[in-house]
């Protein structure tokens, strides 16, 4: 698009109508000039702003991109150094082979110690069921048999636990009784 100046300009300009008017061209000419010159200066100052934008942006990206830079390389380091020390850990890593082989070593020792256990320990193993029956046995026949004497030591306890339970009511009755009368002298002396 162009500015009305400037297309009434090319229109003088182009379209000659025959009329020798240098005087008027002369003045078309210095004002197409300065409205030239103007629409440079202003497009100067705009690409100037542009510019100064720009240059600020292009500073800024910079420096990020060196601070970024700077930060990579910081990384790149961590990074030999964790393989430096993965290298080193791995010079120093036992297989899990050599593990095995010890934990065989031991696990066959504990078993034929077991096995050597239960051998000393079969005999009794063996006769500690029949064994254990026979005390069984032994108790069910003694309950069986002291039947009666079981009885009588149950009346007994029986009777034993009564006359205590009414010892401690008639004590119990009597202490109350006794607190009883002490209130009531307390009152008549107070009276």
């Amino acid at each position: 698009m162009q500015p009305a100046a400037l297309k009434s300009i090319n229109d003088n300009l182009f379209n000659d109508d025959g009329n020798d008017d240098d005087e008027e061209d002369a003045f078309d000419i210095s004002e197409a000039l300065r409205i030239v010159q103007q629409h440079r200066e202003n497009n100067v100052k705009k690409s100037s702003a542009r510019s100064k934008a720009f240059q600020t942006k292009k500073k800024a990206i910079y420096a990020d991109a060196r601070k970024q830079g700077k930060e990579v390389l910081k990384l790149s380091a961590y990074i030999e150094e964790a393989k430096a020390k993965l290298a080193t850990f791995k010079e120093q890593e036992v297989s899990y082979d050599k593990y095995f082989e010890d934990y065989k070593r031991v696990n066959a020792a504990q078993l034929d110690s077991i096995e050597q256990l239960m051998a000393g320990y079969s005999p009794l193993l063996e006769e500690l069921g029949p064994r254990r029956s026979e005390y069984i046995e032994e108790a069910s026949k003694m309950v069986k048999y002291q039947e009666p004497r079981r009885q009588d030591a149950l009346k007994q306890f029986s009777k034993n636990a009564r006359l205590q339970v009414e010892e401690v009511r008639r004590v119990e009755k009597a202490a109350t009784d006794a607190s009883a009368l002490i209130k009531h002298y307390k009152n008549l002396l107070h009276s």
